[in-house]
């Protein structure tokens, strides 16, 4: 296995389990400590879009993070990019889906639970590929 494969299968690691599970020379080797992206930002959008009951708009996507974790945007000249920005890439990961709120504006959902929100009876029995 070469240098690139282990910092690629540890910085997948630290993003699934946070920077916690790094010492300060696994931080080194992924350059966690100098870098100014903050992957907990994504990981607190997922949080937010997993626990909230109904589709959440970037704003209260934004709102929530500012009251359960203010430090993560700090240093950010502007949250509601940022968090616009990370919501559309969880759409293309395929992990959020973007619905119509109540005033025709953009809304993230959370895409395993798309089906069971919709109204669909039974989908969270709807079996696994």
């Amino acid at each position: 296995m070469d240098h690139g494969t282990v910092k690629q299968t540890i910085v997948g690691l630290a993003n699934l389990f946070g920077d916690g599970i790094l010492d300060a020379t696994l931080l080194d080797l992924v350059d966690r400590k100098s870098s100014s992206r903050q992957p907990g930002i994504t990981r607190a959008c997922r949080r937010v879009l997993m626990e909230a009951e109904r589709p959440m708009s970037a704003r209260e996507v934004c709102d929530e993070i500012q009251k359960t974790a203010p430090a993560l945007l700090v240093r950010h000249k502007d949250p509601m990019a940022t968090i616009n920005t990370i919501l559309s890439r969880l759409v293309d990961y395929g992990e959020a889906t973007v619905v119509s709120g109540d005033r025709g504006q953009r809304a993230w959902l959370w895409a395993a639970d798309r089906e069971s929100r919709a109204g669909t009876p039974g989908a969270e029995g709807s079996g696994s590929d």
